[in-house]
């Protein structure tokens, strides 16, 4: 079989560095502007209500949880950007729905806040301690960024969904696009956030609800009557259980921390090493051929 080469025009050259650069500004996080602002419109797939419990006593203990649906506007708030998800990794504090935020990214050190904005943009979570009850002592490590990487991707894997009775006739609740699902996912979130010291003590494995409170850590959920709040603990356990054999690098972290509200995570997913090759390849291709145009211009 032979293969031919075509030559490449102007115009091609010019589409591929147009991709490889829309490419790069989905991979790098824009720095918010003076003008920046962040919205939370509501639950991106709605929300079920569960108990939660920390040790000590974290001051919401019942809350619907789900994915927040996502704006920023980079013009005070009178355009929005395309809606994305965010999860809360805060328990402490709260936010309020349709309530414009100011926005910031450069922290006033040594705070990880903007001085006078409601809240800071960080391309990563690392090295950042979100509120809990015991000040500083949870810490977001790269251990804790992996294990919220592999939770995104068992989530997102389509598997280990949870079967069994009770929870059959409402399966596929659990899949991400259903209340159940999504709450389940920001449980599993919590746990992953506040008890990875506990993940490594008890041998690799997180506990939301054992029973046992050496096990279940700082941070646990007893669920409530209804069978969708149970099934939302079962689920987001299921996941945990499953956690290490999904790939700690195929999403980053990055987030929106705030000194008196929630703080909230991204998840993006990190583009494969053919992506860069192909970036690359692109702008090399780009630089070629204005050499080459520069030659013809000088020889006419």
């Amino acid at each position: 079989m032979t293969t031919q080469f075509k030559p490449v025009s102007r115009g091609t050259v010019s589409g591929t560095l147009a991709v490889a650069a829309t490419a790069l500004l989905t991979v790098v996080a824009q720095p918010a502007s003076a003008a920046s602002t962040l919205k939370f419109t509501g639950f991106e797939f709605g929300s079920v209500n569960v108990k939660i419990a920390a040790i000590p006593a974290a001051p919401i203990a019942s809350a619907s949880i789900g994915a927040y649906n996502t704006q920023i506007s980079n013009d005070g708030g009178a355009t929005y950007g395309a809606t994305f998800e965010s999860f809360c990794i805060d328990v402490w504090q709260s936010l309020s729905f349709n309530t414009t935020y100011s926005l910031g990214s450069t922290p006033t050190l040594p705070s990880p806040y903007e001085a006078g904005k409601d809240y800071t943009q960080r391309a990563s979570m690392i090295g950042y301690t979100p509120k809990s009850g015991s000040p500083g002592l949870d810490l977001i490590n790269t251990q804790v960024v992996q294990n919220l990487s592999r939770l995104y991707d068992v989530a997102h894997s389509g598997a280990h969904l949870v079967n069994t009775a009770p929870f059959t006739m409402s399966n596929p609740n659990t899949a991400l696009n259903a209340p159940v699902g999504s709450a389940a996912l920001q449980l599993a979130i919590w746990e992953v956030v506040y008890d990875t010291d506990k993940f490594n003590s008890n041998g690799g494995h997180y506990y939301l609800n054992s029973g046992n409170s050496t096990l279940d850590g700082d941070f646990y959920s007893v669920g409530n009557t209804t069978v969708n709040s149970q099934e939302v603990v079962a689920q987001a356990q299921e996941w945990l259980n499953h956690l290490m054999a999904y790939s700690g690098t195929k999403y980053s972290v990055s987030g929106y921390v705030s000194q008196n509200k929630q703080d909230v995570v991204v998840f993006t997913a990190v583009p494969e090493p053919e992506t860069y090759a192909l970036m690359i390849a692109g702008l090399g291709l780009l630089g070629f051929a204005e050499r080459r145009r520069k030659r013809k211009q000088v020889v006419a």
